[in-house]
């Protein structure tokens, strides 16, 4: 019997590399087959340890309500009937970090945690910034990009403890109405979810950190949420073969570790009404297994779900279904002591055999090891982020993805002399951070739609303006599930305002927004996908052409389709950007705040304006204080101002520091051990350190610009002229040439 059974999996190991005519790589774990750490687990565990393996339990509670009763709850799970893994929800990573600390202490086998962490660890862990949903990823055309968030992703989850990522999302979204997946997916296109989802899984994967892809076999072609009910799907095997599994199989081939099984009814699939695939042998066992191949770990979905809920079931019942159907590991059960023993029941009745359970347990040991829980439990005591690499490369992802649509030559915004521009609200979020932004180029007059409640005064108001910035903030945040639709009223003033004058439609939605609006009469739309901070920022940058535009589009909406968008050039002006982007390490600029806040509390400057480039683009600017000791105007961004000295700043200053670093001077040398002065000249004794501390006592002011000038104040026109010629050749301005 051994031996037939190691000849079998010999058949299996070979069949898994020649499948249609496709290299398939194996889950990662099942290439260390003989484990002696697994073998020695497995041959102590009761049939009933071997079955709880498959359960994986809630670790704290869905809302932030958790309490001491709870918490002894799960304990009793791990220490009474040796659950296998757990799945966290809301929290923080402080009290993760201790959860996952007191689970393991009292647990006999090491347990497997896990998260929906599509986003990465911020759609579950507060204090942390999510990257970019995946639609949004969708658009984006550099996908080493995806891999290395992925990378991150895996290096913050093994600081927390966490060894399970629930993602990426392998849904196609090919209905606009979906109620729960939308801006979860990459795409409606089968090509695009399987690229970008294939660069996230071996992100993840290359972290030791076991990936996910879900929702077996396509969530995305639904009109119903499966938490609240039952999604049933009436496609036939020849299109989801087509379609819905295409980034399934692919991924499979590529040796993701775990695939999770949705609660939706395929009747023409599965030839039953009202069964959830996750309890479909057919669907599990025939398809996923048989026909893709896939001999990793099945997940279900939460078996919480309203999905997966049938009128008449006993306690028990639902896991016992789910185990029985083929899957490995169950999602969030309720009734663990009651589904034990169901399923050991059915092994004692030869309703499934110890070999089919010593399979699945061997399997989730295999992973368990791989993701290195046979040793070092708690090797990361804190949990420890590098916030300089997530932000930097958050912002890399966001500003490759907006799109622009549609430019009838207005984008990037130049020529802006004598130009007004307005700047229109909508929505129910906050788009502060774009008007700031848009006003570091020009001022620029904001108007809310919402402080209206006659919008046709409002457009009479927006007649006196050469251009019109309408954007679209969705207030809902990282809940992809409740975005933002503008209603009938912000519909109708927008399409009225693009017959008005040039206007920019702006969405910092879903994409599928677009297709209430008459796009023919907007001279440019953006998509910006999000409204976060990165993504309002960004897209003023590239209004004005601080940066391009590289983002396609990743569904079809309005009169676009998948993969339209312009790629524009950026222009010859500086660029705003993170400090990391040029080499300057965040936490060193708090110098320059404290350098400026403690002059302004000694009442050695009333208020300053700070702002510090590199490379051409500028990493760092802040206004403090007001513009006299009055206080009377605080100091903007904004203001303008009447530079003086400066050719100290931008010459004479980094000049000197060079010499210094080359130990050629320094600022305790006198001017007279350079130049030659009379022998009773001040200057001599005159140091470096008082001429750029301004106490030197050398006259402040020298009025070059007389020189230039006749006595009525115009132009000396020995020295300037309108026209250029040979002895006119420096331009200074428009229409006027210096001397040369």
């Amino acid at each position: 019997m051994r031996v037939l059974s190691l000849f079998s999996f010999l058949l299996v190991f070979q069949f898994s590399f020649t499948n249609d005519n496709n290299k398939i790589d194996l889950p990662p774990y099942l290439y260390q087959n003989n484990s002696n750490w697994v073998d020695s687990i497995l041959n102590q565990m009761s049939i009933d340890e071997k079955i709880a393996q498959s359960f994986f339990v809630a670790a704290n509670s869905h809302s932030l309500e958790e309490t001491e009763d709870f918490f002894r709850e799960v304990d009793s799970l791990i220490i009474n009937y040796k659950v296998g893994g757990l799945i966290f929800f809301r929290s923080s990573p402080k009290k993760i970090k201790q959860l996952v600390e007191r689970y393991q202490n009292i647990s006999k086998v090491p347990l497997a945690n896990s998260i929906d962490g599509e986003w990465g660890v911020a759609m579950r862990i507060d204090s942390i910034q999510p990257f970019p949903l995946s639609m949004s990823l969708g658009a984006i055309q550099n996908d080493s990009l995806i891999f290395e968030m992925g990378k991150q992703i895996g290096d913050e989850l093994k600081s927390l403890g966490i060894h399970v990522n629930f993602a990426p999302v392998l849904d196609i979204n090919n209905n606009p109405n979906n109620p729960i997946i939308g801006m979860r997916s990459f795409s409606e296109s089968r090509e695009i979810v399987y690229k970008k989802s294939l660069k996230y899984m071996l992100g993840l994967q290359e972290k030791n950190i076991l990936a996910s892809g879900k929702h077996f076999p396509g969530h995305g072609d639904t009109d119903v949420d499966s938490h609240h009910n039952l999604p049933i799907i009436l496609h036939d095997k020849t299109r989801i073969d087509s379609v819905e599994l295409y980034p399934f199989k692919k991924l499979i081939q590529s040796g993701i570790g775990s695939i999770m099984v949705a609660h939706i009814s395929l009747p023409k699939v599965d030839n039953q009404s009202n069964r959830p695939a996750t309890f479909s042998n057919y669907i599990i066992n025939e398809i996923l297994k048989k026909e893709l191949d896939f001999q990793g770990l099945v997940i279900t979905d939460a078996l919480n779900m309203k999905g997966a809920y049938s009128e008449g079931l006993k306690p028990g019942e639902i896991e016992f279904n789910a185990y029985m159907s083929g899957n490995d590991i169950l999602l969030y059960p309720d009734n663990i002591y009651e589904a034990i023993n169901l399923i050991k029941n059915a092994y004692e009745s030869n309703l499934i055999d110890e070999e089919e359970i010593n399979n699945r347990c061997k399997k989730i040991l295999l992973m368990k090891e791989w993701v290195g829980l046979s040793s070092n439990l708690n090797n990361c005591k804190e949990f420890k982020i590098n916030e300089i690499e997530h932000e930097l490369l958050e912002y890399k992802l966001s500003k490759e993805a907006i799109t622009v649509l549609k430019n009838d030559n207005l984008l990037p915004l130049n020529n802006l002399f004598n130009k007004k521009i307005a700047y229109v609200h909508i929505g129910n979020g906050s788009g502060n951070i774009f008007y700031n932004s848009l006003n570091r180029y020009m001022p620029i007059d904001k108007y809310n739609f919402n402080d209206f409640t006659d919008h046709e005064k409002l457009l009479k108001e927006l007649e006196k303006y050469d251009v019109i910035i309408s954007a679209i903030h969705d207030g809902s945040g990282i809940k992809p599930w409740k975005s933002y639709k503008p209603s009938k009223k912000e519909i109708n003033f927008l399409n009225k305002v693009s017959l008005l004058k040039p206007t920019i439609l702006n969405l910092f939605t879903t994409p599928y927004n677009l297709n209430y609006f008459l796009d023919d009469n907007f001279s440019s739309i953006i998509i910006s996908y999000q409204n976060n901070s990165s993504f309002q920022e960004l897209t003023a940058q590239l209004i004005f052409g601080s940066i391009g535009s590289m983002g396609k589009l990743p569904i079809s909406c309005g009169n676009y389709d998948i993969g339209d968008g312009i790629e524009l050039s950026k222009r010859n002006i500086i660029e705003f950007c993170l400090p990391a982007e040029v080499g300057v390490n965040k936490s060193s600029l708090v110098k320059i705040d404290s350098i400026v806040n403690n002059a302004i509390e000694m009442k050695a400057i009333p208020g300053a304006q700070v702002l510090a480039s590199r490379y051409g683009k500028i990493f760092y600017s802040k206004s403090f204080g007001h513009h006299t000791y009055d206080s009377i105007n605080i100091v903007k961004d904004t203001d303008i101002y009447d530079l003086a000295s400066v050719t100290k700043i931008v010459a004479a200053a980094p000049i000197f520091m060079n010499l210094m670093k080359e130990s050629k001077i320094s600022l305790n040398e006198v001017l007279g051990d350079f130049f030659e002065l009379e022998e009773n000249d001040i200057r001599n004794e005159i140091t470096f350190f008082d001429i750029f501390t301004h106490q030197s006592g050398l006259y402040p002011w020298i009025p070059f610009y007389k020189s230039y000038i006749d006595e009525f104040g115009n132009l000396n026109d020995t020295v300037f002229s309108q026209r250029e010629s040979d002895k006119f050749n420096l331009k200074v301005a428009d229409n006027l040439f210096f001397r040369n």
